[in-house]
């Protein structure tokens, strides 16, 4: 019996919040964030993230081709890995 995506997602969730808790980010009583506001949290932070490659990419002298051209590389690498393990 496989595990639903519904199911996975909500575990995955049920996680972060674990993670919250423990971390001291979130305290006891303290409103849980919704689905959509924890979304928009991910994907300001992966935003964040993705700028923060390209100004050092930048700053090592890589070009905009050059630095998608190596992430893209190393995305590659990552399968290939994953799929050996």
């Amino acid at each position: 019996m496989g595990v639903s995506r519904c199911g996975t997602y909500l575990f995955a969730t049920y996680k972060k919040i674990r993670c919250a808790i423990y971390s001291g980010q979130l305290s006891a009583g303290e409103k849980i964030p919704s689905v959509r506001e924890m979304a928009k949290k991910r994907e300001d932070t992966a935003k964040v993230l993705c700028f923060s490659y390209f100004d050092n990419m930048f700053a090592l002298g890589f070009s905009k081709d050059e630095a998608i051209r190596f992430i893209q590389d190393y995305s590659e690498r990552l399968k290939i890995q994953t799929n050996l393990g």
